[in-house]
């Protein structure tokens, strides 16, 4: 599970980070949409991957 703590405490600061930049206007909102669903994709591979490793050693 330390993969999956690690990648959920790596995007949180990092979409408060470009959200802010978004609500600026610096990137158009359909960017930001599509790197919200690519960054949520990896989030849930990787924690799919920590419990399967998981129960695997089980």
């Amino acid at each position: 599970m330390k993969v999956a703590s690690i990648s959920v405490l790596t995007v949180i600061p990092l979409v408060i980070i470009l959200g802010t930049n978004v609500a600026t206007g610096m990137f158009p909102a359909f960017i930001w949409n599509i790197f919200q669903d690519v960054v949520n994709l990896i989030t849930i591979c990787l924690i799919l991957l920590a419990k399967t490793k998981l129960k695997d050693l089980e």
